[in-house]
């Protein structure tokens, strides 16, 4: 198999000595995330939240994607964008978005 970019740079963190990434794992790092598990366990990945001490978030987000918690129900999901539908102007892109995620919530389990 050839070395993708994110085999790259978890080789190239290794050298560097780093052995623990705390983060967040989503959708913009799955990439990442493989090459963490490809790297036979040399650099271990701790979630962000469940760490037993200080760590420093950085979340780069998409202004047009919808802030949807993991277990929203139907009628939050369905007022939520009642509101978007009326009062914003990238209302149909947010709408492509969130659609996006209830799919790839649904494919995951």
């Amino acid at each position: 198999m050839a070395q993708t970019v994110s085999d790259h740079i978890i080789q190239r963190l290794y050298s560097w000595g780093v052995r623990t990434i705390y983060g967040y794992p989503g959708d913009g790092i799955n990439g990442l995330m493989g090459a963490l598990g490809r790297a036979d366990g040399r650099i271990r990945f701790i979630q962000a939240l469940r760490s037993d001490r200080p760590v420093v978030v950085e979340c780069h987000t998409d202004p047009e994607v919808p802030p949807l918690p993991p277990h929203v129900t139907f009628k939050q999901a369905k007022n939520f964008m009642s509101s978007i539908m009326h009062r914003d102007p990238n209302r149909w892109r947010m709408v492509a978005q969130s659609a996006k995620q209830i799919w790839a919530g649904m494919v995951a389990k």
